[in-house]
Protein backbone atom coordinates (compact mmCIF):
# COMPACT_ATOMS: atom_id res chain seq x y z
CA UNK A 1 0.00 0.00 0.00
CA UNK A 2 3.08 2.53 0.96
CA UNK A 3 4.32 1.42 -2.76
CA UNK A 4 0.82 1.99 -4.28
CA UNK A 5 -0.33 5.28 -3.44
CA UNK A 6 2.94 6.86 -4.75
CA UNK A 7 3.01 5.08 -7.77
CA UNK A 8 -0.66 6.44 -8.18
CA UNK A 9 0.58 10.33 -7.54
CA UNK A 10 2.85 9.74 -10.32
CA UNK A 11 0.72 8.01 -12.43
CA UNK A 12 -1.86 10.70 -12.40
CA UNK A 13 0.11 13.50 -11.98
CA UNK A 14 -1.25 15.26 -8.97
CA UNK A 15 1.94 16.96 -7.93
CA UNK A 16 1.73 19.36 -11.02
CA UNK A 17 -1.11 18.10 -13.35
CA UNK A 18 -4.12 19.23 -10.97
CA UNK A 19 -2.70 22.64 -10.87
CA UNK A 20 -2.54 23.21 -14.36
CA UNK A 21 -6.20 21.54 -15.23
CA UNK A 22 -7.93 23.35 -12.62
CA UNK A 23 -6.13 27.32 -13.73
CA UNK A 24 -7.43 26.44 -16.98
CA UNK A 25 -10.47 24.61 -16.67
CA UNK A 26 -11.26 28.03 -13.90
CA UNK A 27 -10.35 30.46 -16.16
CA UNK A 28 -12.70 29.53 -19.22
CA UNK A 29 -15.31 29.19 -16.04
CA UNK A 30 -14.23 33.13 -15.70
CA UNK A 31 -13.91 34.10 -19.42
CA UNK A 32 -17.67 32.54 -19.65
CA UNK A 33 -19.14 35.65 -17.34
CA UNK A 34 -21.84 32.79 -15.76
CA UNK A 35 -22.78 32.26 -12.81
CA UNK A 36 -21.39 29.36 -11.72
CA UNK A 37 -23.79 26.77 -10.87
CA UNK A 38 -22.83 22.67 -10.22
CA UNK A 39 -22.43 22.10 -14.08
CA UNK A 40 -19.22 23.72 -13.21
CA UNK A 41 -18.09 21.36 -10.93
CA UNK A 42 -19.29 18.93 -13.05
CA UNK A 43 -17.05 19.76 -16.01
CA UNK A 44 -13.80 20.12 -13.48
CA UNK A 45 -14.05 16.75 -12.43
CA UNK A 46 -14.37 15.84 -15.71
CA UNK A 47 -11.18 17.86 -17.01
CA UNK A 48 -9.13 16.21 -14.17
CA UNK A 49 -10.59 12.83 -14.89
CA UNK A 50 -9.35 13.36 -18.62
CA UNK A 51 -5.63 14.81 -17.61
CA UNK A 52 -5.24 11.79 -15.98
CA UNK A 53 -6.69 9.55 -18.91
CA UNK A 54 -3.86 10.76 -20.48
CA UNK A 55 -1.30 10.52 -18.47
CA UNK A 56 -2.49 6.79 -17.85
CA UNK A 57 -2.86 5.72 -21.34
CA UNK A 58 0.35 7.72 -22.20
CA UNK A 59 1.96 4.95 -19.67
CA UNK A 60 0.26 2.26 -21.00
CA UNK A 61 1.41 2.82 -24.74
CA UNK A 62 4.66 3.74 -23.46
CA UNK A 63 5.58 1.59 -20.89
CA UNK A 64 7.19 -1.48 -23.07
CA UNK A 65 9.80 1.10 -24.55
CA UNK A 66 10.31 2.83 -20.71
CA UNK A 67 11.21 -0.30 -19.03
CA UNK A 68 14.20 -0.31 -21.68
CA UNK A 69 15.28 3.03 -20.11
CA UNK A 70 17.16 2.37 -16.86
CA UNK A 71 16.87 5.06 -14.22
CA UNK A 72 17.03 4.84 -10.24
CA UNK A 73 13.49 7.01 -10.46
CA UNK A 74 10.90 5.73 -13.26
CA UNK A 75 8.83 7.84 -13.61
CA UNK A 76 6.19 5.09 -15.32
CA UNK A 77 5.30 3.22 -12.83
CA UNK A 78 3.88 0.55 -15.36
CA UNK A 79 6.83 -0.12 -16.70
CA UNK A 80 8.40 -0.02 -13.24
CA UNK A 81 6.31 -2.70 -12.24
CA UNK A 82 4.73 -1.31 -9.13
CA UNK A 83 1.06 -0.93 -11.11
CA UNK A 84 0.00 -4.33 -13.29
CA UNK A 85 -1.00 -3.21 -16.73
CA UNK A 86 -4.47 -4.75 -16.46
CA UNK A 87 -4.90 -3.03 -13.10
CA UNK A 88 -4.21 0.40 -15.19
CA UNK A 89 -6.02 -0.76 -18.16
CA UNK A 90 -9.24 -0.80 -15.73
CA UNK A 91 -8.65 1.85 -14.17
CA UNK A 92 -8.35 3.92 -17.52
CA UNK A 93 -11.91 2.16 -18.43
CA UNK A 94 -13.34 3.41 -15.63
CA UNK A 95 -12.33 6.95 -15.79
CA UNK A 96 -13.36 7.30 -19.43
CA UNK A 97 -16.89 6.23 -18.38
CA UNK A 98 -17.15 8.72 -15.55
CA UNK A 99 -15.22 10.72 -17.51
CA UNK A 100 -18.03 11.16 -20.81
CA UNK A 101 -20.89 10.68 -18.19
CA UNK A 102 -19.67 13.84 -16.63
CA UNK A 103 -19.76 15.87 -19.67
CA UNK A 104 -22.48 14.92 -20.88
CA UNK A 105 -25.02 16.50 -17.57
CA UNK A 106 -23.94 20.18 -19.09
CA UNK A 107 -25.74 19.38 -22.15
CA UNK A 108 -25.03 18.56 -26.29
CA UNK A 109 -22.18 20.46 -26.36
CA UNK A 110 -19.72 19.69 -23.50
CA UNK A 111 -20.70 16.30 -24.58
CA UNK A 112 -19.65 16.46 -28.13
CA UNK A 113 -16.31 18.68 -27.15
CA UNK A 114 -15.65 16.61 -24.42
CA UNK A 115 -15.78 13.08 -26.63
CA UNK A 116 -13.44 14.91 -29.24
CA UNK A 117 -11.16 15.66 -26.64
CA UNK A 118 -11.28 12.01 -25.50
CA UNK A 119 -10.28 11.18 -29.21
CA UNK A 120 -7.45 13.48 -29.55
CA UNK A 121 -5.56 12.16 -26.40
CA UNK A 122 -6.22 9.02 -27.79
CA UNK A 123 -4.89 9.52 -31.32
CA UNK A 124 -2.28 11.64 -29.92
CA UNK A 125 -0.90 9.28 -27.54
CA UNK A 126 -1.08 6.00 -29.54
CA UNK A 127 2.46 5.14 -29.69
CA UNK A 128 2.07 2.82 -33.23
CA UNK A 129 1.20 6.53 -35.04
CA UNK A 130 3.69 8.56 -33.23
CA UNK A 131 1.87 12.13 -34.10
CA UNK A 132 2.64 13.14 -30.88
CA UNK A 133 6.41 13.31 -32.11
CA UNK A 134 5.52 14.61 -35.50
CA UNK A 135 3.47 17.81 -33.69
CA UNK A 136 5.86 18.19 -30.90
CA UNK A 137 2.48 17.69 -28.86
CA UNK A 138 4.16 16.29 -25.59
CA UNK A 139 2.29 14.25 -22.71
CA UNK A 140 2.53 16.52 -20.31
CA UNK A 141 0.67 18.82 -17.52
CA UNK A 142 1.83 21.44 -20.24
CA UNK A 143 -0.07 19.86 -23.13
CA UNK A 144 -1.30 23.01 -24.92
CA UNK A 145 -3.96 21.63 -26.72
CA UNK A 146 -5.48 19.57 -24.47
CA UNK A 147 -5.66 22.85 -22.00
CA UNK A 148 -6.72 24.56 -24.35
CA UNK A 149 -9.72 22.18 -24.38
CA UNK A 150 -9.86 22.66 -20.79
CA UNK A 151 -10.67 25.83 -20.77
CA UNK A 152 -13.12 25.92 -23.92
CA UNK A 153 -14.96 23.32 -22.14
CA UNK A 154 -15.44 25.58 -18.55
CA UNK A 155 -17.06 28.13 -20.82
CA UNK A 156 -19.27 26.09 -22.26
CA UNK A 157 -20.38 24.58 -19.21
CA UNK A 158 -22.24 28.05 -18.12
CA UNK A 159 -22.52 29.51 -21.62
CA UNK A 160 -23.99 28.86 -24.94
CA UNK A 161 -21.66 30.63 -27.00
CA UNK A 162 -18.00 31.49 -26.43
CA UNK A 163 -17.57 35.56 -26.09
CA UNK A 164 -14.72 37.43 -26.68
CA UNK A 165 -13.57 36.80 -22.99
CA UNK A 166 -13.53 32.92 -23.69
CA UNK A 167 -11.54 33.55 -26.77
CA UNK A 168 -9.30 35.53 -25.43
CA UNK A 169 -8.73 33.25 -22.58
CA UNK A 170 -8.26 30.15 -24.78
CA UNK A 171 -5.95 32.30 -26.77
CA UNK A 172 -3.67 32.65 -23.02
CA UNK A 173 -3.93 29.54 -21.87
CA UNK A 174 -2.58 27.94 -25.31
CA UNK A 175 0.40 30.83 -25.51
CA UNK A 176 1.53 30.16 -21.84
CA UNK A 177 1.46 26.90 -22.79
CA UNK A 178 3.21 26.48 -26.17
CA UNK A 179 5.92 28.90 -23.81
CA UNK A 180 6.57 26.07 -21.63
CA UNK A 181 6.63 23.84 -24.79
CA UNK A 182 9.17 25.75 -26.04
CA UNK A 183 11.53 26.20 -23.32
CA UNK A 184 11.49 22.77 -22.33
CA UNK A 185 12.43 21.80 -26.25
CA UNK A 186 15.29 24.48 -25.75
CA UNK A 187 16.81 22.43 -22.93
CA UNK A 188 17.27 19.13 -24.96
CA UNK A 189 20.59 20.39 -26.40
CA UNK A 190 19.71 21.30 -30.13
CA UNK A 191 21.69 22.57 -32.52
CA UNK A 192 22.22 26.59 -32.14
CA UNK A 193 20.30 27.37 -35.48
CA UNK A 194 17.25 25.50 -33.98
CA UNK A 195 17.88 27.43 -30.45
CA UNK A 196 17.66 30.43 -32.15
CA UNK A 197 15.08 29.88 -33.49
CA UNK A 198 12.85 28.23 -30.33
CA UNK A 199 13.97 30.83 -28.10
CA UNK A 200 12.29 33.94 -30.79
CA UNK A 201 9.41 32.52 -31.07
CA UNK A 202 9.09 31.09 -27.08
CA UNK A 203 9.99 35.06 -26.76
CA UNK A 204 6.66 36.18 -28.96
CA UNK A 205 4.31 33.24 -27.31
CA UNK A 206 5.27 34.96 -24.02
CA UNK A 207 4.93 38.59 -25.12
CA UNK A 208 1.23 37.93 -27.12
CA UNK A 209 0.34 36.07 -23.83
CA UNK A 210 1.46 39.07 -21.40
CA UNK A 211 0.00 41.57 -23.53
CA UNK A 212 -3.23 39.18 -23.46
CA UNK A 213 -3.38 38.85 -19.71
CA UNK A 214 -2.96 42.84 -19.11
CA UNK A 215 -6.49 43.16 -21.10
CA UNK A 216 -8.03 40.27 -19.16
CA UNK A 217 -6.78 41.12 -15.76
CA UNK A 218 -6.16 44.73 -16.26
CA UNK A 219 -8.46 46.21 -19.08
CA UNK A 220 -11.16 44.04 -19.01
CA UNK A 221 -11.13 42.66 -15.22
CA UNK A 222 -12.35 39.34 -16.19
CA UNK A 223 -11.97 38.82 -11.93
CA UNK A 224 -11.94 41.36 -8.86
CA UNK A 225 -8.57 42.86 -7.87
CA UNK A 226 -8.38 41.17 -4.97
CA UNK A 227 -8.34 37.29 -6.86
CA UNK A 228 -5.53 38.52 -9.06
CA UNK A 229 -3.68 40.17 -5.48
CA UNK A 230 -4.12 36.84 -3.93
CA UNK A 231 -2.49 34.38 -6.76
CA UNK A 232 0.07 37.04 -7.07
CA UNK A 233 1.02 36.90 -3.05
CA UNK A 234 0.71 33.05 -3.21
CA UNK A 235 2.77 32.82 -6.06
CA UNK A 236 5.58 34.91 -4.38
CA UNK A 237 5.49 32.95 -0.46
CA UNK A 238 5.88 29.90 -3.37
CA UNK A 239 8.66 31.28 -5.54
CA UNK A 240 10.96 33.76 -2.72
CA UNK A 241 11.60 31.25 0.06
CA UNK A 242 13.70 29.08 -2.28
CA UNK A 243 15.09 32.17 -4.45
CA UNK A 244 16.37 33.62 -1.08
CA UNK A 245 17.85 30.37 -0.46
CA UNK A 246 19.71 29.94 -3.80
CA UNK A 247 20.61 33.43 -3.13
CA UNK A 248 22.61 32.83 0.12
CA UNK A 249 24.01 29.38 -1.29
CA UNK A 250 25.06 31.83 -4.27
CA UNK A 251 23.63 29.19 -6.41
CA UNK A 252 22.69 30.49 -10.38
CA UNK A 253 19.94 31.12 -12.00
CA UNK A 254 18.04 32.62 -8.97
CA UNK A 255 15.02 31.86 -10.91
CA UNK A 256 14.28 28.20 -11.39
CA UNK A 257 11.89 27.73 -14.69
CA UNK A 258 10.38 24.70 -13.15
CA UNK A 259 9.91 26.60 -9.94
CA UNK A 260 8.05 29.55 -11.41
CA UNK A 261 5.90 27.30 -13.84
CA UNK A 262 4.85 25.43 -10.47
CA UNK A 263 4.27 28.40 -8.69
CA UNK A 264 2.24 29.95 -11.79
CA UNK A 265 0.04 27.65 -12.03
CA UNK A 266 -0.67 26.43 -8.17
CA UNK A 267 -1.06 30.19 -7.33
CA UNK A 268 -3.24 30.73 -10.23
CA UNK A 269 -5.39 27.70 -9.37
CA UNK A 270 -5.83 28.94 -5.52
CA UNK A 271 -7.13 32.06 -6.43
CA UNK A 272 -9.75 30.74 -8.51
CA UNK A 273 -10.46 28.33 -6.60
CA UNK A 274 -10.92 30.63 -3.33
CA UNK A 275 -12.85 32.94 -6.04
CA UNK A 276 -15.46 30.04 -7.76
CA UNK A 277 -15.40 26.75 -5.51
CA UNK A 278 -15.56 27.33 -1.82
CA UNK A 279 -18.78 29.81 -2.11
CA UNK A 280 -20.54 27.35 -4.65
CA UNK A 281 -19.80 24.31 -2.42
CA UNK A 282 -21.00 26.33 0.61
CA UNK A 283 -24.48 27.34 -1.07
CA UNK A 284 -24.77 23.95 -2.14
CA UNK A 285 -24.72 22.82 1.55
CA UNK A 286 -26.46 25.99 2.56
CA UNK A 287 -29.90 24.84 0.26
Amino acid sequence: MKKIFPACMKLLRLKTGLAVTLFASLLGVAASQVTPNWKMLCIILANIFSSWILFLFRDWQYAPQDISIQADDMQNPIAAGIIKLNTAKLLLLVLVGITITLYAIPGTKTLITGLALLAIIFILNWRKLGLQKIFHLKTSPYNWLVNAFFCLLGSLGLADELNQFSMLAIAFVVLIMLYISLIDQARQGKSARTLRRLNIISAICLSLASIIGIMLFIIFELLPYWVTGLSLILMAIMVVPQTLERFRAKEKPLFENDLLRVAFFRSGALGLMVHFLVPLIYSLFIK
